[in-house]
């Protein structure tokens, strides 16, 4: 996701690879309606002049300073619907917005970068290939890392790779992170009796995959699982895809 900061107006946009799309539901855009009102008391000594002029400011920029956490606050608390996981964020906004909300946000953990300036009338390309890079920066370090995290697994009898071994580590509810390229694809065949997977029909009955791979993925998901995509042959020397087993 990608979140535009703004006195005004917080904007949220889902991205998917290099494609934004803006949130427009009963959450976001989130506007500020409340008109700003400041009345200064009705009296004040003859004498005071400058100093109570100078009182005044300090109050209207002291309101102005909680107006504005209590509207990111509010527009923080509503991105719990939408940063699950390890979703990432990117943030945009002017120094002064950006440095208001890092200040108060409970989702430090989600934010990958920050992109500096004022983008209110910047069209969804423009944004897009703003935020793009740094995703893909971000993604391709956590491709690496996942990958050198599976391989320090395997020592400990809890890496595993290949559609046959990584289908039966799913079937038996044991898969915690699922490394997969991102284009690979596996036609298999399950046998009636045990499901066990083969990657030619067996002569026994079975039941034909379009794509194992597709089916693995699935079955990840539905037991709580994570599944990662890492780009084409990052996974050449562990058959195209690889597991990290919860035990």
């Amino acid at each position: 996701f990608a979140l535009m900061l703004t006195e005004k107006e917080v904007r949220l946009f889902e991205g998917e690879w290099d494609q934004l799309e803006e949130m427009k539901d009963n959450n976001f855009p989130l506007e500020y309606t409340e008109e700003y009102s400041y009345n200064p008391p009705s009296r004040s000594a003859v004498n005071s002049g400058h100093s109570h002029v100078k009182s005044v400011e300090k109050d209207r920029s002291t309101m102005e300073t909680i107006r504005v956490k209590d509207f990111f606050e509010h527009a923080d608390e509503l991105l719990n619907n939408y940063l699950v996981a390890d979703t990432p964020l990117v943030l945009l906004g002017t120094e002064k917005e950006l440095a208001r909300y890092e200040n108060i946000t409970a989702h430090k953990k989600h934010i990958v970068n920050t992109i500096k300036g004022s983008y209110d009338y910047s069209s969804l390309s423009q944004l897009a290939e703003k935020c793009w890079p740094l995703m893909h920066d971000y993604l391709q370090n956590k491709q690496v890392q996942l990958i050198k995290e599976f391989e320090e697994k395997i020592g400990e009898h809890l890496g595993i790779s290949g559609i046959q071994q990584v289908w039966q580590a799913a079937k038996a509810g044991v898969a915690f992170k699922l490394l997969v390229e991102k284009d690979y694809k596996s036609p298999g065949f399950t046998d009636t009796d045990t499901n066990q997977l083969y990657l030619r029909p067996p002569e026994k009955h079975h039941r034909i995959l379009a794509d194992a791979v597709d089916d693995v993925i699935e079955l990840v998901l539905e037991k709580n699982g994570q599944v990662h995509f890492v780009d084409n042959d990052m996974l050449k020397d562990y058959q195209r895809i690889a597991l990290i087993t919860r035990y």
